[in-house]
């Protein structure tokens, strides 16, 4: 229901992955910000945020990886 209204009141079809990429609403609403001016098509792949994400995956799976060893 929010992706629905938030592309009704944006008049913007936003990923719905938009919403778990930016979990609380002011990460939201910047990128919102961003997305309404951003002219550029590859947007996504320069996101910081996206960088921010994958390190977290990289971190957790190193994390993992140790407890498994520790056991």
């Amino acid at each position: 229901q929010v992706h629905s209204q938030l592309c009704k009141i944006f008049q913007k079809d936003f990923s719905l992955i938009e919403l778990f990429r930016y979990p609380t609403i002011s990460s939201l609403a910047e990128f919102i910000c961003l997305f309404n001016t951003s002219e550029s098509s590859d947007f996504h792949h320069t996101d910081d945020r996206s960088k921010q994400l994958e390190e977290g995956k990289t971190r957790i799976k190193q994390f993992l990886k140790i407890s498994k060893a520790v056991k």
